[in-house]
């Protein structure tokens, strides 16, 4: 009873994991769909648009190196649940409140600092969730678990 609560209880984290990455790809998506409207009604430069670009590109990649350090501490799931939970107020406040190219930068690299633990702690979450059966009786220190999805036997 207790493996098919486990299955469960991985299977719902798998589907919240898949949904994450889903709503996830829509914020690094949403920015390049509106530029056209975006620099029309706001009258922006190619410039500008570059910069709130950039913006959320140099957010990204200084949060993926913080998340995943923060991931070795206290764990993936406690990332991706931090992550999840910041980041879609974030988003929300992106496509709410930017009224111009200045406060889109800003708010925009704000979503990106809180969304990094999503994607790294996605991976590292799955390869907890992926188990390897010829493993599970040995004493390896994965203790059963994969230690690469490619190391899997699914």
């Amino acid at each position: 009873m207790a493996v098919i609560a486990g299955r469960r209880a991985d299977g719902v984290w798998l589907a919240g994991l898949c949904l994450s990455r889903f709503l996830l790809a829509l914020v690094f998506t949403s920015y390049a769909a509106i530029l056209p409207v975006l620099q029309r009604e706001w009258q922006m430069s190619a410039a500008a648009a570059g910069v709130v670009a950039s913006a959320f590109q140099i957010g990204y990649a200084i949060s993926l190196v913080s998340f995943n350090l923060l991931a070795d501490r206290i764990g993936a799931r406690r990332v991706f649940l931090w992550s999840s939970l910041a980041g879609a107020p974030a988003a929300m406040a992106f496509a709410v409140f930017a009224d111009g190219p200045l406060s889109a930068a800003l708010l925009y690299g704000l979503t990106a600092l809180v969304i990094g633990g999503i994607s790294l702690a996605v991976a590292a979450a799955l390869c907890g969730l992926v188990t390897d059966p010829a493993a599970a009786s040995s004493s390896s220190p994965t203790h059963g678990r994969a230690s690469r999805p490619a190391e899997s036997s699914v």
